[in-house]
């Protein structure tokens, strides 16, 4: 009645104040009546729920009927799902009903007693007015239908324990189980958020819905585990196997054959089960709901057992097994560890920074799941997983440094077989001579290269580690050997062709690797730093070894009596033709048009290059010789012996300048290291007191060539008395220029001189040291020819002591 009378309030407060306390419904008072309007809307609803409750039994049974006739079935997933979403019902009728019927019994507001009459009929019912009368009334169906929770959750697990062949064969399958699992997780779910919502107590509810998903990722997860483990435990009964049969066949020792065996077949089963992440990413999570995070358990999974099994076979994680591997092993496993770390730091990305954990999973599973195993705990795994990926990081290092001592050695003998063994000389139709030492060389190189190449990924930090390595060897071995190859003239310029082609092969070598590749910012540096320091010293040895053949080419003019003749009588009186001059430039001539043959084009401009720097310290070597025996005058007309010493560096120039028409740098070399030979003639005639110059210039260029002011004034000396100048003369010019001369060149320590002596009689290690060409500097051919001459000096004053002693 009052729902057609009234609006149904005891009160009608203002819009503009606030409503009072009693403002309540008018039927606040009469709970009875409350009740009855309640129960009249409710009614439908209470007579369905009792049909349904009655009929539990029946339902029950015919639910496992359904269950059983779809076993093996194509449509079997899909009717476990339909079951359970039925089972799923009468779990949240019981539930509900032992729920309201305690609160009941419990006098509580929402479920108090309405009819006291009725209440005697209840409690007769009932047994008592307690919460075991109400778990007694319904335990008969409880039973039944929990019994049947467990049968829809065994089928289920059956299900999941093959997730891996289901998903492949019948995703759509995968899903509807999952679905199946989902269904008890939601009502769960939702009537927890509805006792939340009311204020309902759940103390005393003995009923829980059933648990399915914390079941199904327990065995998804030890699933997951089996399968991985199968793999290993079938590869090492293979092997057992093999073993076996070898032993039974053979007396030979075959335990290392069958470890190298089994060792490759765990990196291979390894290498599946780190590939099959992807498949689980791509395939089987699709499947799954995004909470139940299969990818974590399978990554975990795989990342424990494979680590253990790594473990196994590199001797635990001090790596005492890593000294028995092969180079090929120690490869793979390097290459195995860089393709685990790849997959897992692209799927968490937090590991990668992530290099200390508080646990140890040596023997023992990581326990992934949250408290109610409902759902993954991510710190957990990622704990776990970064433990796995730290322990494989000191694997990986270990490995990489015994398989890059390895290489080092292996690639060390291999190169001094190269190097010190016989090679073949070739000429080719053109006349150019070549060896056989590039293509050895390289041979080896690209075979290294290519070895390392196919067994770690072209991203690999180990091989740009692994490719320096060895070029690094083939540097170190260049260093030492390149002497060996300048035997004689036809050697030295074939190697000089080789070292060049070295060089072009080196930088194709490298950048076919760089190209093929993917080397980061770190490895990219390390290569190139390491490939330009090998091609600078094939550059460097290729122009050494042709400039080398100056010793060659002026072995016979040493030989021949023009160095004899040279300053001497004859050569002021009689050779008036510069004779001497003419067979040495006919000498070069001879040589160069060999040598024009011999070797490529760009290395007959250094070998010109040497010629001119070699004919220079020749001459001047001869000048200086000439004036040891004749302190005081050796010339008999000074102006006459300046104008052979005219005549002949004009020959020379002028038959440089001829060759400087198809070498036009090579006139600036000319006046370069002609300068302290006109400085020297010019010095000589002011001596003679034939020039009118006052010899400042001349002194300070020969100071530039010598580099040592010491040397510089006694050359200077030698050379004026030798002009048949007077004595105190010299001493005068160079005190005035000895100021000039040290900011030129600062006068040398002892400590200065003795280095610069060891480096003369130790290997030449640097670029700047290598290319220094013995006969080809002017500044040591004087520096060496004083030193002997004290050597001399010394040696004939200590025999004159001993001999005056013994007489």
């Amino acid at each position: 009645m009052c729902t057609h009378i009234s609006n149904g309030r005891l009160s009608h407060p203002d819009a503009d104040q606030p409503a009072a306390q009693d403002d309540r419904f008018l039927l606040a008072e009469y709970p009875r009546l409350r009740a009855a309007v309640d129960a009249r809307r409710n009614l439908f609803r209470v007579f369905r729920e009792l049909e349904f409750f009655a009929h539990i039994p029946a339902t029950c049974e015919r639910l496992r009927d359904r269950l059983r006739s779809c076993e093996y079935q194509e449509d079997e997933m899909q009717t476990i799902r339909h079951v359970a979403v039925e089972h799923v019902e009468l779990e949240i009728l019981l539930v509900e009903a032992e729920a309201g019927m305690k609160a009941r019994m419990g006098g509580g507001d929402k479920y108090e007693v309405v009819y006291e009459e009725n209440y005697d009929y209840v409690q007769n019912a009932l047994g008592q007015r307690s919460t075991e009368g109400v778990d007694r009334f319904l335990s008969a169906h409880v039973k039944n239908v929990w019994d049947l929770g467990n049968e829809i959750r065994g089928r289920i697990l059956s299900g999941v324990a093959g997730s891996f062949e289901l998903v492949r064969n019948n995703p759509a399958a995968m899903v509807a189980l999952v679905e199946a699992v989902e269904v008890y997780e939601h009502a769960a779910e939702e009537y927890s958020a509805l006792c939340d919502g009311t204020n309902k107590q759940e103390d005393g509810r003995s009923l829980r819905f059933t648990d399915m998903r914390a079941a199904a990722l327990t065995q998804i997860y030890q699933d997951f585990e089996w399968r991985a483990l199968e793999v290993f435990r079938t590869i090492h009964m293979q092997n057992e196997d093999m073993g076996d049969e070898e032993i039974s066949q053979t007396t030979n020792n075959t335990k290392s054959t069958m470890e190298a065996a089994q060792f490759t077949a765990v990196l291979n089963a390894a290498n599946k089960l780190v590939a099959d992440i992807d498949l689980v990413q791509t395939e089987m999570a699709p499947c799954f709901a995004p909470h139940w995070t299969v990818d974590v358990l399978w990554s975990s999974c795989v990342a424990h057992i494979c680590s253990n099994q790594i473990l196994n076979q590199v001797g635990g994680p001090e790596g005492t097994n890593l000294e028995k591997l092969t180079v090929t092993q120690l490869l793979e496993l390097v290459a195995w560890i860089e393709f685990f770390r790849l997959h897992m730091e692209q799927m968490f990305p937090q590991i990668t920074d992530l290099r200390s954990s508080n646990k140890t999973y040596f023997d023992t599973r990581p326990d992934l799941f949250t408290t109610n195993r409902k759902q993954v705990d991510m710190d957990s795994a990622i704990d776990a997983l970064a433990w796995v990926n730290n322990l494989l990081d000191d694997i990986h290092r270990l490995a990489q440094e015994e398989f890059l001592q390895r290489i080092r050695d292996q690639m060390s003998q291999w190169l001094d077989n190269v190097y010190r063994g016989p090679h073949s000389q070739y000429r080719a139709s053109n006349g150019r001579l070549t060896t056989s030492l590039c293509e050895d060389v390289f041979s080896l190189v690209t075979v290294q290269l290519r070895t390392v190449q196919t067994r770690l990924s072209p991203s690999s930090h180990a091989l740009a580690v692994a490719a320096t390595l060895v070029l690094n060897n083939v540097r170190r071995k260049q260093l030492e050997e390149r002497q060996k190859f300048l035997s004689t003239l036809e050697a030295s310029c074939a190697a000089a062709n080789d070292f060049a082609r070295m060089s072009e092969r080196c930088e194709e070598v490298v950048r076919d690797l760089v190209r093929e590749c993917n080397f980061g910012e770190d490895g990219r540096a390390l290569l190139e730093a390491s490939s330009s320091e090998l091609l600078a010293l094939f550059g460097t040895d290729a122009v050494y070894a042709a400039q080398h053949t100056h010793t060659f080419v002026f072995a016979p003019i040493r030989e021949d009596a023009i160095a004899h003749q040279l300053f001497s009588k004859e050569w002021e009186d009689t050779l008036t033709n510069n004779d001497c001059v003419l067979v040495l430039v006919r000498t070069l001539d001879d040589f160069l048009a060999d040598l024009d043959v011999f070797l490529d084009t760009f290395l007959v401009k250094k070998v010109m290059d040497g010629l001119v720097m070699s004919s220079a310290v020749f001459y001047l070597e001869c000048l200086l010789t000439a004036t040891q025996q004749h302190k005081d005058g050796m010339f008999s007309s000074i102006k006459r012996a300046m104008d052979r010493i005219t005549g002949d560096l004009d020959t020379m120039e002028n038959y440089f300048h001829r060759q400087a028409q198809e070498h036009p740098t090579l006139s600036r070399t000319v006046e370069a290291h002609f300068a302290i030979l006109h400085a020297v003639k010019d010095i000589m005639a002011l001596a003679g007191d034939i020039s009118q110059e006052d010899g400042r210039r001349a002194v300070l260029i020969l100071h530039k060539a010598v580099d040592d002011c010491h040397l510089t004034q006694r050359m200077v000396g030698d050379l004026w008395r030798a002009a048949g100048g007077g004595a105190d003369a010299p001493l005068e010019l160079l005190n005035s220029l000895r100021e000039d001369m040290l900011m030129m060149s600062p006068e040398k320590s002892k400590e200065d001189k003795r280095r610069i002596q060891e480096r003369r009689t130790r290997m030449a290690m640097s670029l700047e040291e290598r290319r220094v060409v013995v006969g080809l500097s002017a500044k040591h051919m004087i520096a060496n020819f004083y030193e002997e001459r004290d050597k001399n000096m010394e040696n004939a004053a200590s025999q004159g002591v001993f001999g005056a002693f013994f007489n």
